[in-house]
């Protein structure tokens, strides 16, 4: 995966750049011994993500974090650590982590998160790679516990949605299936709401049988 014929040497350059790809903004607290060794490395690591990705490493005293420095140089196949080149599944997996990577941190609001989708979809689209977003609105996870355990609240709030209920988990995967299928072979820099209608903004007028009456 990167150059070194040092076994333990590159070993630690594999560890540290699978772990950047998850983690693209790392801190000394969460894990000393990776920062440690990202910052042993940070010259080899940031070539590597400059010349493969078109990503660029920077570290400081407690920090380090890639962030997008313009596009890949050169057209060629991504390869595993054994050498064999990406599948097409393994390319919207890399475009997902790249996409989180892109809004990085000090994003605000999902305007900027999808602008940010829509920059990444150009640069990566003369790779192959498409990179869209999922807008989900509240979904019935232990995430959102503090409106879907308290009854008046979450009757309040459906009232906001036309089709009267929160998505279930299931709904939210099979969209992310479909953007990563085939079928979505064509289909780049874009945000898929899945909030039953909320972006509307009709429900409050509808009637308890949601029938629209003009």
């Amino acid at each position: 995966m990167l150059s070194d014929n040092r076994p333990q040497t590159a070993f630690e350059l594999q560890l540290c750049a699978r772990y950047l790809l998850q983690q693209p903004l790392t801190c000394k607290e969460h894990d000393a011994e990776i920062f440690r060794m990202v910052r042993r490395h940070e010259g080899e690591l940031d070539r590597w993500f400059t010349q493969r990705l078109g990503y660029r490493l920077h570290v400081n005293a407690d920090t380090a974090r890639l962030f997008k420095d313009g596009c890949v140089p050169q057209r060629r196949p991504l390869l595993t650590p054994t050498l064999r080149p990406f599948h097409q599944l393994e390319y919207v997996l890399l475009a997902l982590v790249l996409g989180a990577t892109v809004a990085g941190p000090d994003v605000v609001s999902l305007r900027d998160l999808i602008e940010r989708v829509r920059s990444a979809a150009i640069d990566l689209a003369p790779f192959g790679i498409r990179v869209n977003a999922v807008q989900p609105g509240v979904v019935n996870t232990p995430f959102a516990a503090v409106l879907l355990d308290n009854p008046e609240e979450a009757a309040d709030y459906r009232k906001h949605i036309p089709l009267n209920r929160f998505a279930e988990p299931e709904e939210v995967a099979r969209a992310i299936l479909f953007l990563a299928s085939d079928e979505a072979s064509y289909i780049t820099g874009q945000g898929l709401i899945l909030d039953g209608g909320l972006t509307l903004g009709i429900a409050l007028a509808l009637p308890t049988n949601g029938a629209i009456h003009g």
